[in-house]
């Protein structure tokens, strides 16, 4: 199953590159601040996100997010997110959410709700991203709807 994921995930991706769009990766550490139990396979945890980033157009950086996460039986509920992206030439911070998918892989929504610098004009930008994980070791990697060549590193 999960290598037909990572097949799905590796095409969608590679089609993604034939556009101008704008994308980014994220290589980051996952960990759980505070847990609840809801039930006997079910939880509620806060967690952040912390790691770095690179993006198409050159740019990178460091990479924070908090969030919550609720799942049921290794299957996520809601995890949702907020990251802020900074890097020498200004900083972006996004808005996350994935439901119903599994705890390990899954696909997710985003909306860049601020920023400053040259990713002023991503603001607005909906995105889509791929997250997989390993222990507690993310990879994302995001793509948004708007031209590459909107965003001008100095």
């Amino acid at each position: 199953m999960k290598l037909f994921f990572f097949s799905i995930l590796g095409t969608v991706f590679f089609s993604f590159n034939v556009f101008a769009d704008y994308s980014y990766e994220d290589i980051a550490v996952l960990k759980k601040h505070g847990t609840i139990k809801t039930g006997e396979n079910s939880e509620y945890a806060i967690i952040s996100i912390i790691g770095h980033w690179s993006d198409n157009v050159g740019s990178f950086g460091k990479t924070e997010c908090y969030g919550k996460l609720e799942s049921v039986e290794k299957r996520v509920i809601l995890f949702e997110t907020l990251c802020k992206r900074v890097s020498k030439e200004g900083y972006f911070i996004m808005k996350g959410i994935r439901t119903k998918s599994d705890i390990e892989a899954g696909i997710g929504y985003s909306d860049i709700i601020g920023g400053n610098g040259v990713f002023n004009n991503l603001i607005g930008a909906k995105c889509t991203y791929a997250a997989s994980y390993f222990k507690d070791s993310v990879r994302i990697l995001t793509k948004c709807d708007m031209d590459k060549n909107k965003i001008i590193v100095k």
